[in-house]
């Protein structure tokens, strides 16, 4: 029987530790290559929260894949109770595949939770956050950088729905950083050999294209900090990520198949990155002042050394099934300020704690069919972890879209089948249905990896038995 619907004003309330909370995510960022900056005494600002603060390995979920473990941070559900299952998804219109959507979510993430609980909260490009849910504060969704231009002189719209409120769309587009247009010192700083390389360079211009949307991703989140008072702000940036999978290969120690010019001109790139983030989350820190209370996390970490997977001269199909195997299970969790007791130690944690940690640090209670902990060991002494049945029966308005644009992709494919045989849509031309039918199974392939990975063996194997019999 399920429990009676609450209202959030009936919720019980703890001590509320944090006045502001500032939560980051560094797609990725690894503990070995912040550690190995920190011996040569480079990124300042992290060492500074890590000195005052705390430093902790983050066990990552299976299937490592970015919308599916960046959903669970934000929830802390798993992927089973999230929906949140893959990169892409079917089209209602059934013409094909679009990113993986906030409609698709089933449930509250982190900012609804706010929202319904009177906290505003900036939300800036955190995965699966398109199209922008109509919550307390602003909302900038991961499309924030689609349609750029190829020529500098044409204009560049926002695509529909990708700002809340409307009003801060302007600020927003005028902030973002053109990859075309992005400047040659700027590009300098984590490609010093810029020059050497020439306009022509593939790996060049992917870094241009990476870092430029690394500073939109900056410029989005000081323009929503600065649009009026808030509770929360929480920005997530790819850019470790996106960076590793192009340049990890080149960084020390030399890699069999990397020329020695190869490791001269792009040997440092992935450093320097790091370096990149940390400038920015010094200006972010300094936005946000000094009584905010800090999260940095990353998803999984990123193979540095003797185990980085050699992808030379593998097909493209080769290289897209080993590229999850950069990633190390661990990635990193850095907290301080106001409610984070310095110097504490973390125990085993997961990215399934982060959001009843920050439940707890807002005085809200933590819903109990979170797959999360609160982390009261890092936290001011004398803390209880408050629950509630679940925030999913709480009443109010908790900024979500309406129930009539939420989907199930797996769902609305199965539906969309059955009106094509039933005559009542015309069949879908061969590749747009096969494209369909492959993130389909890979969408429910991955479900199935979940529930293995947590020993759901019951729930698992009539998954994989019926991709088998398909």
């Amino acid at each position: 029987m399920s429990s009676p619907a609450a209202s959030s004003h009936a919720l019980p309330r703890g001590p509320r530790l944090a006045k502001r909370l500032l939560i980051l995510g560094w797609d990725a960022a690894d503990r070995l290559v912040l550690e190995a900056l920190f011996e040569k005494g480079r990124m300042p600002n992290l060492r500074r929260l890590i000195a005052n603060g705390v430093f902790a390995d983050l066990r990552t979920l299976e299937p490592k894949l970015s919308p599916i473990l960046w959903s669970s941070i934000t929830t802390g559900k798993t992927c089973d109770k999230h929906g949140i299952l893959n990169f892409v998804e079917p089209k209602p219109e059934a013409d094909g595949l679009r990113v993986i959507q906030s409609t698709t979510r089933k449930v509250k993430a982190l900012w609804n939770i706010f929202s319904q609980t009177g906290h505003r909260t900036n939300v800036v490009s955190w995965y699966a956050s398109h199209p922008a849910e109509p919550i307390q504060g602003h909302v900038v969704s991961n499309l924030l950088k689609e349609g750029e231009p190829k020529s500098l002189n044409e204009p560049w719209p926002l695509l529909p729905d990708v700002v809340h409120p409307a009003a801060l769309a302007n600020a927003v587009a005028e902030g973002r950083q053109r990859a075309h247009g992005f400047p040659r010192e700027e590009l300098r700083k984590v490609l010093p050999k810029v020059d050497e390389i020439g306009h022509g360079d593939e790996l060049g211009r992917h870094l241009t294209e990476v870092m430029a949307y690394a500073r939109s991703l900056e410029a989005t989140a000081h323009t929503t900090m600065s649009a009026g008072d808030w509770d929360v702000t929480m920005v997530f940036f790819e850019t470790i990520d996106t960076a590793g999978h192009h340049f990890m290969q080149y960084r020390p120690p030399r890699m069999e198949h990397v020329t020695p010019r190869q490791l001269r001109l792009y040997g440092d790139v992935i450093d320097r990155v790091y370096e990149w983030h940390d400038a920015a989350l010094g200006r972010l820190l300094e936005r946000a002042g000094p009584d905010t209370t800090v999260i940095i996390l990353s998803d999984h970490g990123f193979h540095s050394g003797a185990n980085r997977p050699n992808m030379h001269g593998l097909s493209p199909a080769q290289r897209e099934e080993l590229e999850a195997s950069w990633h190390r299970p661990f990635g990193i969790l850095v907290a301080a300020g106001p409610g984070i007791v310095p110097g504490s130690t973390a125990g085993p944690c997961s990215l399934l704690d982060i959001a009843p940690t920050a439940l707890t640090l807002l005085g809200l209670p933590v819903g109990e069919d979170m797959d999360g902990r609160t982390l009261l060991e890092i936290l001011a002494p004398g803390i209880e972890r408050l629950t509630i049945p679940s925030w999913e029966q709480v009443e109010g308005d908790a900024g979500m879209h309406p129930p009539d644009l939420r989907q199930d992709p797996i769902e609305s494919t199965a539906a969309i089948q059955q009106l094509i045989d039933l005559g009542y849509l015309a069949n879908l031309p061969e590749d747009t249905k096969a494209r369909v039918d492959m993130v389909n199974r890979s969408s429910r392939f991955n479900m199935g990896v979940s529930l293995m990975s947590r020993q759901q063996y019951d729930r698992a194997i009539p998954v994989f038995q019926a991709l088998m019999e398909e």
